[in-house]
């Protein structure tokens, strides 16, 4: 090899390791969803491979800026201008040109060359003139960040006077920005969802509160009809005058009530039957024009002889009381809403086509769904020639196990990106998940989580698969003949120890043959005291012997679903990987 071959293939791996040093910081920027160290770790991970500044801007549901994150300077010196810049002279979306331009057209915008004329163009006033003027600005590129078809925001790389944007930096900062849009969203989701979790605590507290407080109105009414007794809350309720009941008649004050009713004539029907039969006490709840509601509870009076002495009313404002329920209401269903799109943020949208392999999965939240669980499953490239699986389970529910799934998803991602060793990606997560034990323990609570990875790549008779578990069920094989054999992998929970061992298993999976990952929510589903089991499990997969692994994922979920009467109990997750002849994929 020639000296300048020899020099651009060093230039080439000195790329290639910073690529990949950059992306796994990427990676791991969303691992604890929080909105703004996302957004920070994202802009400060740019530099310096790809620019001398990073810049995210995360927009809110109305399209107004959220989160505005800067880099480090390259140069301390240039710190005051760059702030003073941020603090007086906010980004004008609706310019154009820099990120309001490229948030419209949803495209890269380029700057090859950055000149006095654009500075001219861009800037407000000559002093904010003067301020870009000292950055030295040479190029710049901005990526808007999408994520389902929606803008979420933009990511900026800006360089300096000196340093031009090469075609490599163009094609990382796109990878950046790919990767960093799902990464904002799943935050802000997350903080969504911590704050409508506390605002529905805060309702329930109020609904309490005026469940428990509150000053009743008193109505006594002779058989006769006659006004025996009230308060002036049952005055003030009603909105009687004086003039009505000064006439202390029963029938004045139905007359006068009936005007402020939204059901006049069934609310005179329930007293004029209460009336006919006084025996036994009466619940409703009237219901007025102007939107206030009443609880109203009536008995009869009787002496020890059974003498019938009148109708005893009380009466309870519970206006707010039905307005917090609605609130409640409305707040359990956001709160649920955002359960679900979080839930469904930590799982892929859609499987990888992957040349020689099926890939097939099934998730079934427990309940409704709006507890989020602790579940997961991931299918990725590693390489131009192999892929990896990943199925697993965080200990816990709610947003704190949302936030450990993201953890264990976002490392995988990285580690197994970084190292082909199954053993090196598991030791790497139980590590990531020992430093937030550390965190959660202050915190007063320990999480732990289990994982089955698989790294596959495609071989003349089907996939050459390296498997390893830690503390999770190990892989199923389905062979072709029906037969079926769980991994010899096995291994330490992740997050509990410091020293952990971690024993792989190496396999050929033929045309025909399906791996099969799941959770323990398939075979610990129970039905009174019976559980789905192991057994049943291999014996459901004989029977789907030759099926695809679209069929063996759903006939799982299925079979699972009806055995605890369509209710799940628990997550259920599964994912299925078979091997193909070219061309069936």
């Amino acid at each position: 090899m020639s000296s300048a071959s020899a020099d651009e293939a060093d230039r080439d791996g000195q790329h290639e390791r910073a690529r990949l040093e950059l992306l796994y910081k990427v990676a791991t920027a969303g691992a604890h969803l929080e909105v703004d160290a996302t957004a920070s770790s994202l802009a400060d991970a740019m530099v310096p491979v790809v620019a001398d500044w990073g810049l995210v801007v995360l927009l809110d549901s109305g399209g107004a800026i959220e989160e505005l994150r800067v880099s480090r300077s390259p140069d301390p010196a240039l710190e005051p201008a760059l702030e003073r810049i941020l603090q007086a002279y906010p980004i004008g979306l609706d310019a154009d040109s820099g990120i309001g331009l490229a948030l419209r057209r949803g495209d890269r915008v380029i700057y090859e060359d950055i000149g006095d004329d654009l500075l001219a163009k861009v800037a407000i006033d000559d002093e904010h003139l003067r301020l870009l003027t000292s950055l030295e600005l040479g190029a710049a590129v901005i990526e808007p960040l999408t994520v389902r078809g929606r803008r979420v925001g933009a990511l900026a790389g800006i360089n300096r006077r000196g340093r031009p944007l090469t075609g490599r930096d163009l094609v990382l900062i796109g990878e950046v920005a790919s990767h960093a849009a799902p990464l904002l969203a799943n935050a802000r989701l997350h903080r969504d969802l911590v704050a409508s979790d506390r605002a529905l605590r805060i309702s329930e507290a109020i609904l309490r509160a005026q469940g428990e407080s509150g000053v009743e109105g008193l109505l006594v009414v002779s058989p006769e009809g006659e006004l025996l007794s009230f308060n002036s809350r049952f005055a003030e309720m009603w909105g009687f005058s004086d003039e009505v009941l000064a006439t202390r008649s029963d029938e004045e004050a139905l007359a006068d009530a009936m005007t402020r009713l939204v059901d006049p004539e069934g609310f005179i029907a329930e007293v004029e039957a209460t009336y006919a039969n006084p025996v036994a006490p009466r619940r409703d709840e009237i219901h007025f024009l102007d939107g206030r509601v009443l609880d109203r509870y009536g008995a009869p009076l009787r002496l020890d002889d059974d003498t019938y002495l009148g109708w005893a009313w009380y009466f309870r404002d519970i206006t707010a009381e039905r307005r917090a329920q609605e609130a409640l209401m409305e707040s359990g269903e956001r709160f649920a809403s955002l359960a679900r799109t979080l839930q469904e943020s930590l799982l892929p949208p859609d499987l990888p086509d992957i040349v020689g392999a099926e890939v097939a999965a099934r998730f079934h939240p427990a309940g409704d769904g709006s507890q989020i669980g602790g579940d997961f499953y991931d299918v990725f490239q590693t390489s131009e020639t192999e892929w990896c699986a990943v199925m697993g389970d965080v200990c816990g529910k709610g947003a704190l196990a949302a936030r450990l799934t993201a953890l264990v998803r976002y490392t995988a991602r990285a580690t197994a990106t970084r190292t082909p060793s199954v053993v090196h990606n598991l030791e790497v997560l139980n590590t990531a998940l020992l430093r937030q034990s550390e965190q959660d323990r202050r915190r007063g609570e320990h999480r732990f989580a289990t994982a089955s990875l698989v790294r596959f790549r495609r071989t003349e008779g089907g996939l050459d698969v390296r498997a390893g578990c830690g503390g999770h069920p190990p892989p199923l094989l389905l062979r072709a003949d029906g037969t079926v054999e769980a991994l010899p992998c096995r291994g330490s929970l992740l997050g509990m120890f410091d020293q952990v061992r971690f024993e792989p298993a190496e396999l050929s999976l033929q045309v025909g043959e399906t791996l099969v990952l799941y959770t323990d929510g398939v075979t610990e589903a129970r039905r009174g005291k019976e559980e789905f089991g192991e057994e049943r499990l291999v014996q459901l997969l004989t029977r789907h012997a030759g099926s695809s692994a679209a069929s063996v994922a759903g006939a799982v979920e299925q079979e699972v679903l009806t055995f605890q009467d369509g209710l799940a109990r628990d997550d259920i997750a599964v994912l299925a990987i078979q091997a193909v002849a070219a061309g069936d994929d």
